[in-house]
């Protein structure tokens, strides 16, 4: 399962806040997980 997040508006939208979550949820759910956070800078 692939999940992603985006956004065009810039800060305090709480994408990075949301991927955390939702990526310990699938830890518990005893899936493999890999957490990626971008902030393109530009």
């Amino acid at each position: 399962m692939i999940i992603t997040i985006g956004s065009t508006r810039g800060g305090s939208v709480g994408k990075s806040t949301i991927a955390c979550y939702l990526a310990v949820e699938a830890v518990r759910n005893k899936n493999s997980t890999l957490l990626i956070d971008v902030n393109i800078q530009g």
